[in-house]
């Protein structure tokens, strides 16, 4: 969590400055206070909107990335049924009621294929966030520049 916003606060403000330059830069004022609160109901509204893409992407790729990894484990296969038998061997070296080890393992087997489906679903995330990153940088190419120094400055 620390290094996120670290990465937030050193990063913002190379985003929010100019962004505040270019869309001030042709205000009264007047227009200011109607302005600021523009500004803040986009940031809230924005940054709501881009959470719920972001949680709705990542559930939708650890749903879709389960499925897939779930077609790998056949149910009654060798190998999956000794990965079974042996945790629940462990569980039951541990004191575990026998009846309820071989649940226990199903179970356990069910969280690992449901933990590497999420560590697939961020890595797609990620992916889909650094294209968004870098697309975005490319299209301040395109950006006009401001008549500095602007009205108020």
């Amino acid at each position: 969590m620390l290094p996120a916003l670290l990465v937030q606060s050193l990063a913002a403000p190379f985003i929010a400055v100019p962004l505040m330059v270019l869309m001030t830069e042709e205000i009264t004022i007047r227009e200011i206070p109607w302005i600021a609160s523009l500004v803040h109901i986009t940031r809230t509204v924005a940054s709501a909107a881009g959470l719920a893409l972001v949680a709705t992407f990542t559930r939708k790729q650890e749903q879709l990335h389960s499925a897939l990894l779930g077609q790998h484990v056949e149910s009654g296969s060798a190998l999956v049924q000794g990965r079974i038998d042996a945790t629940a061997a462990t569980l039951e070296a541990q004191a575990i009621d026998p009846a309820l080890a071989a649940d226990q393992a199903t179970a356990m087997l069910a969280g690992t294929v449901q933990r590497e489906a999420f560590v697939l679903a961020y890595a797609d995330m990620f992916l889909l966030l650094g294209i968004a990153l870098a697309l975005t940088a490319l299209l301040t190419l395109f950006m006009y520049r401001p008549k500095l120094p602007g009205k108020f400055l």
